[in-house]
Parts: C-alpha cells; structure tokens; sequence
C-alpha cells in the first residue's frame, strides 16, 4: 500500500507493527518514540483506534465532488483519514460510479510471512493490513484474507463506558444505538442487550413522532430520521410515510448550475443515461427537465453503438478489464453500450470461455465458496462471469446464503421505487438490476417505462 499520507509516511513498517499490537494487547493508543503525539494520533484515527469512523458530511462532499470524474485515489488523498478502498466501498454505497481504471500489478506468489502477517492483522484492520505489506494492495489483500476465509474486524471487547450507553439508551432508541457505538455492529449490539436482559423499545409510533414526519417528509424524504436522533432509521420512516400517504417531492429540489450544465452538454447524446453523471437525479428526472428546456435525444448514437460498431480503445480496455468479473453487468461501465452488445463484443474479443468446460479445480472452488461468496466467488475464478457462475451452481444445486431477500430490502424496493424508479437499485449494492427487476414482479410492483412528457 502506498502511503500518500504524510503522517504514514513517517512510520516504518516496524514502528506501525508495534503500535498495532500495542493497542490490541492494552487496548491504548502507543507514543512511538522519536514522532510526536499528533501523528501517533493521525495513524489511531486511520486505523480506527477507539474513534468513530462515520464519515462526515464534509468527507462525503468531498467524495461527491472528486470520485465520478477522477476516481478513488484522488478522493483518498483529500481525505486524510480515508484509505482508497474506504472511498471505493462508500461510493458504491452512495451509487457514485467512475470510469477511472484502477492500476493493477502483476501479482506475484504470496510469501509464508505475508500470509502469517494478513493471517494475524487482517481481522483487527482489515484491509489496512496493506500497510505491513509494501508489496500489495488493499484489493491484493482482500483478495487473499477471501481465500483464507479470514474475516475483517473481529469483535472487540465491550468496554465499561459501551456497557453504561447501552443500558442508558438501548431501551429507548434500541439497535440504532450503532450510531453512538461506532465498534460495534447492530447484530453486536442486539446479541449484547439480549444477554443482558434489556427490552427493546416500542416500535408503536407515536402522534408527536408522527406529527414531525408530517411537516418534514415531503421536503427532507427519509434524511426527516436525523430529527429523531436515533429512534427511528431511514427505512421506518420511509414505511411509515407510506402508511400516513405522505410522499417525498424529489422534485421540489432546484437543479443547480453544474446540473443544468451538464444536462444541457450531455443529454442530446445520452438521453437518460445522463442520470448517471447526475447522482441525486433519476432517469426520470433528467427526462422531464430536458423537456422543459426543449433538449432532444436523438438516439442515433446509440443506434449506431447497437450495430456494433466503432469501440474506441478505450471501451475495448474496460471490457477486457471487468468482464471477466462483472459479466454483462460492465455495460454499466460503459453508458454508450447496451448489455446485448458488450456480451456480444465480449465473445468477439474471445472474453468468455466455452460452456461446458468447467475444470475439476474450478467446480470444487465453486463447491467450497458459493454458500459464503455467492456471485463474490467469481473474482476467484479468473475468465468466469457472474452468470456463468450462477448457472452452474443452479446446475450443482449450490446457493448463497445472502440469496433469500430480506424484509430491509423488499422494504426499499416497495417504498422508494415508485418515486425513484430504477435509481433506487443503486442502495442494493449486492442485488443486480436484473434480480432487482424479477424481485420486483414478484411483489407484485409494475415496473414502469417513463414516457417524456
């Protein structure tokens, strides 16, 4: 991992190995001799050393403004407390895309101290554990801790300060407590009031509670659940807005000048897809405000791009990039492509192997890491897709564990899609669009085909 960070950079491998195992030993933060206190400090705040690791408002602006169009290492290097993996996992969280290609090394045989180093750091920093190991990457280090079945961020203990929150505010706020527990996950927090005999708070709302979302919901949407600091999450009062009738007018928000810029220079090539330069607008969106400024989509680009012609070098790289990976879902990489045409591409540029010729070694891979990994176990089957996964486990009777879709999920699919349309995909980050769209005509939701008006 390159340390771009200059309080990292001060730190020998050596010096950053004692202060880790410093702090899991004693559970305090390490003044390395011969470097001051901030810098020590700097380095327990990257790792996440007993301080919350919520991003800000101002990170995730920062995020915003520079990830679409320079991609995750010049986000990571404004933001001074976030590695270029942190910035690439909230991104996806937050929908953001990017068509900058990542460098990638020739990967060399893993060393028995590599393995024992990420063996004993990865469950404590993740994938920080890139740090002790100059040769690799975060994503190089991921990878492995995958194939070792390692786990990131084992639990740690509770601490009497923790203990004092969650008897004083679990039973009137329940698991949302997480937000002022910033080392402990919801299932932690659940498991910890059980064994503690603490109730849970009532989930009946009440006339006060009901009344606020009232007044704020159509303006604010589900953003009304920092109003009720913790007691109710962004899912429950978008459920509850849905029982009361009350609706969020996404449209009320003003196009800003960058916006209208970019619609106005993009939107006679790309149409709708314009919407995905454009992370708070939908398709939707982008089509009724192009109406109004009289903007046409002629469309004869993207005809042109269904004959199947003229891929740039460009394109010909990022599919030869991500298609063993992502499968037809590259298409998403690239806006001028329809999903017919980069499969077919793809079989022009012989990307995809032959049906049928699954090898032993790869069936058993897929054997021992479907259940765990589920459409994940393809970055450890290198020229295999997704589908070409799927349709062999479905073909060994495998299935994921994380298949079955939760009431969280058809929860946001039901109350945010008649509003946002297929915008709304992007909070599901392990569902395809695909898997959205099927999950959809099950619950018996009309998918909808905006019409400009």
């Amino acid at each position: 991992m390159e340390r771009s960070k200059p309080y990292l950079a001060e730190f020998t491998t050596t010096e950053l190995q004692t202060f880790i195992d410093h702090y899991i030993e004693h559970g305090k933060i390490l003044h390395v001799p011969g470097h001051d206190w901030t810098s020590c400090d700097m380095v327990a705040r990257f790792l996440g050393f007993g301080y919350d690791r919520t991003w800000s408002e101002e990170e995730i602006q920062i995020l915003r403004e520079t990830y679409p169009a320079a991609g995750a290492k010049a986000a990571e290097e404004l933001l001074p407390l976030r590695s270029e993996t942190d910035c690439v996992r909230k991104a996806t969280n937050l929908g953001l895309r990017t068509l900058v290609k990542k460098e990638r090394k020739k990967a060399d045989d893993w060393m028995l101290w590599e393995v024992d180093l990420i063996t004993r750091y990865y469950p404590v920093i993740g994938s920080k554990v890139a740090l002790l190991l100059p040769e690799r990457s975060e994503s190089a280090c991921v990878t492995k801790a995958i194939k070792l079945h390692l786990t990131a961020h084992a639990p740690v203990p509770w601490t009497e300060h923790e203990l004092s929150i969650l008897k004083d505010y679990y039973p009137k706020i329940g698991p949302n407590i997480s937000d002022f527990l910033p080392n402990k996950t919801r299932n932690n927090i659940l498991s910890k009031a059980a064994a503690m005999g603490l109730p849970a708070p009532s989930q009946e709302w009440t006339q006060e509670e009901d009344e606020l979302l009232k007044l704020h919901y159509p303006q604010m949407g589900a953003e009304v659940s920092k109003y009720f600091f913790g007691r109710r999450s962004r899912s429950a009062c978008i459920s509850r807005a849905a029982v009361l009738g009350i609706s969020f007018d996404r449209y009320r928000k003003g196009w800003s000048e960058e916006e209208l810029r970019i619609l106005k220079e993009y939107y006679p090539q790309l149409g709708p897809r314009v919407a995905q330069m454009l992370p708070e607008r939908t398709a939707l969106s982008c089509k009724k405000k192009a109406g109004q400024l009289k903007l046409s989509f002629s469309g004869s680009g993207q005809k042109q791009q269904r004959r199947g012609k003229n891929w740039s070098h460009e394109e010909l790289a990022i599919l030869a990039e991500n298609y063993p990976t992502m499968g037809d879902d590259v298409c998403r990489l690239l806006p001028h492509r329809t999903r017919s045409a980069c499969i077919t591409m793809a079989q022009q540029q012989k990307l995809c192997k032959k049906r049928g010729e699954w090898t032993p070694d790869e069936v058993e891979i897929l054997r021992d890491n479907y259940a765990k990994m589920g459409n994940g176990v393809v970055s450890l089957l290198p020229g295999r897709t997704k589908s070409a996964c799927r349709n062999k486990a479905r073909e060994l009777k495998l299935y994921a564990n994380d298949s079955r879709w939760t009431s969280e999920e058809d929860s946001i699919l039901i109350n945010r899609y008649p509003q946002e349309g297929s915008s709304v995909f992007n909070l599901l980050p392990n569902r395809s669009e695909s898997a959205c769209r099927t999950r959809l005509c099950k619950l018996g939701i009309q998918i909808r085909k905006a019409s400009p008006k």
